[in-house]
């Protein structure tokens, strides 16, 4: 028997766990404040975790115009000296996807198209209220809009971001508010046309190479300062994300950037790969296909396991993502509460950043 599940919230979050629910043969609703009219947006990068996810979703980076990037390197930013370089060759073998970066808007109109289309594999299609405030949810599953309508079903998830409506109903005086990271991060876009254009941008482009890179500032070892540099749209966009400390009369009002269960901070690029990992784990559980395959009269209990399932991943890789180039160690320690029993996916070896990375994509 299937299940009534209304998601708040049409990000990534939200979509990619009603095209997992929709294929594991529920009845998705999915409601949005927003009316799509103006998406905005840079790009961000798929890890092979959530890369993962997306082959069993069916989506498609080709469709998403995606670049995939074949080394991510570290230039040091007073003479752009390479000081690191990983090959995501070696990363694709060993995990089974490769590093994607996709602008944003391209990426969610792959997963409405997933979504919303014809023959996109969903054994139930999908219901897509845009223009939809939430005004209240209840425990009993029946959500209220701002207009005063009611939408009943079995199943709430809350997929409406950091300033989450459901979150502080669920938690009640256990939510925590958002606090200021103490960092901004400043993010713009620039046609691959101008740099090819001009000489010394074009020599620079080369120097890139097919990937990514990190430069930061080696000047004030104290002060995390840098620039990450990866193309986009099949490579004719360039895109950068410049992080640097907040100014203390910016702080009011600010917080790290993140989803309703656990925002991260952006130096792992984890924040998309996580709610992939939710919807992949969300469509696991709650699918027929399981030895033990899904009834209502078990929902409680698939519940409970997928708290289980990723409370302590998500958890370590939320410690981590606050981690600085080079400082992954520092963070051992704290993400190191949060290990399962050994051998189970909680080994993180020195602590070190490919140790970190391995831990975080497999």
């Amino acid at each position: 028997m299937a299940l009534k599940v209304n998601i708040v919230g049409a990000g990534i979050a939200g979509l990619s766990t009603a095209i997992a629910l929709c294929k594991a043969g529920h009845e998705v609703q999915v409601f949005e404040k927003s009316k799509f009219a103006t998406e905005i947006g840079a790009a961000i990068v798929i890890t092979p975790n959530g890369a993962r996810v997306l082959k069993n979703l069916g989506f498609s980076f080709i469709k998403a115009r995606g670049f995939k990037l074949e080394t991510w390197k570290t230039l040091l930013g007073e003479d752009l000296q390479c000081v690191n370089s990983i090959d995501y060759h070696e990363i694709e073998k060993l995990f089974g996807a490769g590093l994607w970066a996709v602008h944003r808007v391209d990426f969610h109109n792959e997963l409405l198209r997933l979504a919303t289309a014809d023959g996109a594999g969903n054994v139930r299609p999908l219901k897509l209220s845009l223009g939809a405030p939430i005004k209240n949810v209840s425990l009993d599953g029946c959500i209220t809009l701002e207009d005063g309508t009611q939408h009943h079903g079995d199943l709430v998830i809350a997929a409406d971001g950091l300033h989450s409506v459901v979150r502080p109903i669920v938690l009640g005086t256990d939510a925590q508010e958002p606090y200021p990271s103490g960092l901004s991060a400043f993010r713009f876009l620039l046609d691959t046309s101008l740099f090819e254009k001009d000489e010394q941008l074009a020599a620079l482009l080369e120097l890139k190479g097919q990937g990514a890179v990190t430069i930061p500032d080696e000047k004030e070892a104290a002060v995390d300062r840098r620039m990450v540099w990866y193309p986009c749209r099949n490579g004719t966009i360039q895109n950068f994300v410049g992080l640097d400390p907040i100014r203390k009369e910016d702080i009011a009002g600010s917080g790290p950037e993140g989803d309703a269960a656990h925002p991260m901070l952006p130096f792992s690029g984890q924040g998309a790969n996580q709610a992939l990992e939710d919807a992949g784990a969300l469509g696991a559980l709650f699918s027929s296909d399981l030895k033990f395959p899904f009834s209502p009269e078990t929902l409680e209990e698939r519940l409970c396991l997928f708290e289980h399932v990723r409370r302590l991943r998500a958890s370590r890789v939320q410690i981590f993502s606050r981690a600085r180039i080079g400082r992954e160690s520092e963070w051992k320690e704290e993400a190191t509460k949060y290990k399962e029993k050994e051998g189970d996916g909680g080994e993180f070896g020195p602590g070190d950043g490919r140790s970190v990375m391995k831990h975080t994509y497999g």
